[in-house]
């Protein structure tokens, strides 16, 4: 597994494996910090988000090659952000967003091994995209797109050589959309403002009316996975009080909380590849002042029952087959 750590002023990317416990930084900087490692079974490379301390610095795409060590940036481009990076599941490229520099925002897709690069949405100087999902097939994504300065966020069919498709319109903000596994829908969240509760929401790939499904009224609900392995989901919810991690049978199960932790706020739920594990981070809702924003972040990996499995200080993380 792939993680993030933070540890005096530092933020790198190490390797942790779950068997026993063992915990290795890969990437050790002093005056940058790396976000989000994606791990491509593919490619088998780590791609992540690379940003030098200080003000008005752009991010950068690396990768981060395990079987020599190497590291190679793919997007030196310090005027322009290159963010969100989503690895095809069939092919070795990877698709991210972009903003800013001499090109408007939009959505490229980058072959790791050539270094092509191919545009597959363009936006305007007052929306962008971002967030991209591949379908199963690899041959679309999904992926959000706000607009009116950021005031409103719609989702968007993608693929190369065709004019973005809007997914969902109206005066909504809909976000983190990932399409089910059979590439026949798209799960994602709904509010009916940027920092409006959240509801859990479906819709036809193709199009057709928005199902809201495991949502309460008042209650914040949102950050849906479907299981890779069976017709269940994944969401956080702070129903309970404090945001919890819940699972849910499809198509109209009961969820059930995993997690019931009051003092703890749990979110970002990955599944592991078998669909057996999830790995969340867990942040105390208090911290102490002077504290850093994420000084007590942890991963926790846990089972289908919230049994916890595994720990380890950080705040992203991947999953990856395990070195020897």
């Amino acid at each position: 597994m792939y993680v993030v750590e933070e540890a005096d002023g530092a933020s790198d990317l190490a390797r942790a494996r779950l068997s026993d416990g063992a915990v290795v930084r890969i990437v050790r900087t002093r005056r940058r910090e790396e976000r989000w490692p994606y791990w491509s079974p593919i490619a088998r490379r780590v791609v992540f988000q690379a940003r030098p301390y200080g003000p008005d610095l752009r991010t950068d795409l690396h990768l981060w090659d395990p079987a020599t060590g190497q590291e190679t940036a793919l997007t030196p481009t310090p005027r322009r952000d290159e963010r969100w990076p989503e690895w095809s599941p069939t092919t070795p490229e990877l698709a991210y967003a972009f903003r800013q520099g001499w090109q408007a925002s939009g959505i490229a897709l980058l072959d790791v091994n050539t270094h092509a690069v191919r545009l597959v949405a363009q936006a305007g100087p007052r929306d962008f995209f971002f967030r991209p999902s591949f379908t199963p097939d690899g041959r679309r994504m999904v992926a959000q797109r706000r607009v009116r300065d950021g005031a409103l966020s719609h989702l968007y069919v993608l693929a190369p050589g065709r004019a973005p498709r809007p997914l969902t319109t109206g005066e909504v903000f809909d976000t983190k959309p990932f399409p089910t596994p059979d590439g026949r829908s798209v799960i994602f969240t709904r509010r009916a403002g940027q920092q409006e509760p959240g509801d859990l929401a479906r819709i036809g790939l193709e199009g057709g009316p928005v199902e809201l499904f495991a949502s309460l009224p008042g209650a914040d609900d949102h950050s849906a996975k479907h299981s890779p392995t069976r017709d269940e989901v994944v969401f956080v919810s702070d129903r309970d009080g404090s945001g919890d991690i819940f699972l849910m049978e499809l198509p109209d199960g009961e969820p059930r909380n995993l997690t019931r932790s009051p003092e703890v706020e749990e979110a970002t739920p990955i599944w592991s590849p078998d669909g057996e594990w999830l790995v969340i981070l867990a942040e105390p809702r208090q911290r102490e002042p002077g504290d850093s924003k994420h000084a007590d972040a942890r991963l926790l990996v846990i089972d289908r029952e919230g049994r916890l499995r595994f720990e380890t200080p950080g705040l992203m993380a991947d999953w990856m087959p395990a070195w020897p």
